[in-house]
């Protein structure tokens, strides 16, 4: 009796085993699956949530992160997709889940936001997660406006606008090849002031008052250097800091060509009339 009782357990014992065994071999492997292309996630692991999982086949044995043309790709490595680790940087494991890491380890991690918040971000680790797109000797980028109050940072190999603002302004731009490089503060440059004369019915900012005294300008950002103007047309004069002056004067006071606008760089520089032939000093 007892021997058979035995039996009867050591049976059901492995009866739960292949059991076991059998729903292990249907449910497969567990991989995360996705292609930054469609969720920038999938490259940049920002979001607290999971990534999206791939049941794999019986016959898959690894779960793979591959690079392609930029583009990270996760998923199940079935037959058919084995080309992708023969010709692509490409990291295997054969782990529930094991392919959720960054992959390359190098790849390059920045600052990435926009706005008037995005000035101030320098110590944030909530924007600090790495480049979407992989390309290497990639660059972090960082620029503000020229008043300070908007800033914008991230990847050069991005492809949104925000980048528009850093290749647009060169000379302005910071770009580095560091982990989180471009956490750089807000500094300004050097103090200028000048005459500030807008024309109204007492006068038309031609002929300037003895008395008449240079005003500082608002400070800009680094790399955008400020200058004092004196904008003729038609009998009419404007005078000021060049940033602080209308999107028209800006433009033709910007000009090194135009001949209606006498910028310079010196305190009170700009409190005679145009003079002849060069127009900036």
């Amino acid at each position: 009796m007892f021997k058979s009782l035995s039996n009867r357990i050591m049976f059901m014992h492995l009866t739960f085993l292949t059991f076991s065994i059998s729903i292990y071999s249907v449910q497969g492997l567990q991989c995360y699956a996705c292609s930054s292309d469609k969720l920038e996630d999938c490259s940049t692991l920002h979001s607290d949530e999971e990534l999206p999982l791939e049941l794999c086949s019986s016959e898959d044995r690894f779960c793979f992160t591959s690079i392609e043309n930029g583009i990270t790709t996760r998923g199940c490595l079935s037959s058919s997709k084995k080309r992708i680790c023969s010709e692509n940087s490409c990291s295997r494991c054969k782990s529930n889940k094991c392919n959720g890491e960054i992959f390359p380890e190098d790849r390059l991690i920045c600052l990435h936001c926009s706005g008037s918040n995005c000035v101030s971000q320098g110590n944030s680790i909530d924007v600090r997660f790495p480049c979407v797109n992989y390309v290497p000797n990639d660059e972090c980028y960082s620029i503000f406006s020229h008043d300070g109050k908007t800033a914008y940072r991230g990847c050069m190999s991005d492809t949104d606008q925000n980048k528009g603002e850093c290749l647009g302004h060169v000379q302005q731009c910071h770009r580095c090849s560091n982990r989180a490089c471009n956490a750089n503060s807000l500094e300004l440059e050097e103090k200028l002031s000048c005459i500030k004369c807008t024309p109204d019915g007492n006068s038309n900012c031609n002929i300037l008052e003895d008395f008449t005294e240079a005003v500082e300008c608002a400070r800009t950002a680094l790399g955008y250097k400020n200058r004092c103007y004196t904008h003729s047309k038609d009998g009419i004069s404007h005078r000021g800091c060049l940033y602080e002056a209308n999107t028209d004067i800006f433009k033709e006071c910007s000009d090194e060509n135009s001949e209606r606008c006498f910028t310079c760089a010196e305190e009170g520089c700009n409190d005679t009339s145009i003079p002849d032939g060069t127009q900036s000093q």
